[in-house]
């Protein structure tokens, strides 16, 4: 099958029959054009998007894909041992490990890969058309590595046409979801163990004593709550996280609610006048996607406010009567404590110089070293099948 390549540098000038045939599911954020549109008008001072369609013989789209040029820091993308051995050479040399990376898949945490590839289609004729286009694009923008990413782990049989075209596979922490459906947070409360309900009763109490309240606003309204020091939050955590690339301005998150309308929400927790802790989220399709966080972590443990904000937001998503919600990638020992399962996501990277490629397969186990799946905990109680009523004699002696 010949599969050529239509590349559109706006996600407006895609044809919108074509995008949808590919990406049917209302639930698939990471193919949604209201996403694609905010990342893409938000993120110029930061990379580069093109959107592509392959279509076969006659003209039919059989795949789509999110292109992605960015600018990537080694200091914030690999593993200890390359990381300590590039702060020692920039000392001299201060933009060592500092190149372009072409991406096929946006760094917007659907924790989800941005290619669809049409079910009756093969894959391979797909996997090596948007190769060479990626190479082809590489080349013209001084790219030195090609990714795609994040797909899942399980899956890597059907991506088996990459590593026949020398692309190195790495690890990608997992994704992190809750794939249960309740009336609120207290019907959730109410399934947990009892050790598990005793951890989230201290957490509740600390909430309670501080008199912190809960607010919800959506669409438009993010708008104006987003300020500089709301978004000075979300800097705090995202300044802690062991892998960064992206810096969100405020201006995307306002146009996320804007795009989304009800759909995008913000649970704010105050401490009197102080805002301690928010959540950005979007609920769509039946699941929720919880998306970013900024939390004041100079209050945070005297509030517990990381884990009181998403018991709120828990309660949020469950009246809204989601059956899965999406928590995201890391802080696992959090996640696994709220019931939430792990799926093992992996990417697909080859350098464009040969010689260079030939080099980081050697090493790819300290640039890419493995990552540890989080540990599965049993949170919920054991739900027992109802008894069967005993016939009493007489009535089994009628039978």
């Amino acid at each position: 099958m010949i599969c050529t390549p239509t590349v559109y540098d706006r996600i407006d000038d895609v044809p919108p029959h074509d995008w949808a045939a590919l990406a049917p599911d209302p639930a698939d954020l990471a193919m949604d054009r209201r996403l694609l549109t905010t990342f893409q008008s938000t993120m110029t001072d930061q990379c580069r998007c093109w959107f592509v369609i392959f279509r076969d013989e006659d003209q039919r789209p059989v795949a789509s894909a999110c292109l992605c040029l960015f600018r990537v820091d080694a200091l914030e993308t690999t593993g200890p041992t390359i990381r300590k051995i590039t702060r020692t050479i920039r000392v001299a040399f201060p933009r060592f490990m500092s190149f372009n990376v072409l991406f096929c898949g946006l760094p917007a945490p659907s924790a989800d890969n941005h290619l669809r590839i049409a079910p009756s289609v093969g894959r391979d004729p797909i996997l090596r058309s948007l190769d060479e286009l990626m190479h082809t694009l590489a080349y013209k923008h001084g790219a030195r590595l090609i990714v795609m990413k994040e797909f899942e782990s399980e899956a890597r049989n059907q991506f088996s046409a990459l590593e026949e075209l020398g692309y190195i596979v790495g690890d990608v922490p997992c994704a992190r979801r809750l794939d249960r459906s309740f009336n609120d947070f207290d019907d959730y409360r109410a399934t947990l163990r009892s050790a598990y309900r005793n951890q989230l009763k201290q957490s509740l109490t600390k909430f309670s004593r501080a008199e912190c309240s809960v607010r919800y606003v959506c669409g438009s309204q993010i708008a104006e709550v987003m300020t500089d020091s709301l978004h000075r939050l979300y800097l705090n955590v995202r300044d802690r996280a062991k892998y960064r690339m992206e810096t969100f301005p405020p201006e995307f998150f306002r146009e996320l609610g804007r795009q989304f309308g009800e759909d995008a929400t913000m649970t704010i927790l105050r401490c009197g006048d102080d805002v301690v802790a928010w959540v950005f989220a979007l609920t769509f399709g039946g699941e929720c996607h919880n998306l970013y966080v900024g939390v004041d972590y100079t209050r945070n443990t005297e509030v517990d406010a990381y884990f009181n904000l998403h018991f709120r937001e828990l309660d949020r998503a469950f009246r809204r009567g989601v059956t899965r919600i999406h928590l995201g990638q890391t802080s696992d020992d959090f996640k696994s404590r709220l019931g939430c399962s792990a799926e093992p996501l992996c990417f697909y990277v080859r350098a464009v110089n040969r010689p260079m490629h030939a080099l980081l397969r050697k090493i790819s186990r300290w640039v890419f070293p493995p990552v540890k799946p989080p540990t599965l905990l049993n949170v919920f109680r054991a739900v027992e099948a109802p008894r069967k009523r005993q016939k009493s004699p007489a009535s089994q002696a009628s039978v």
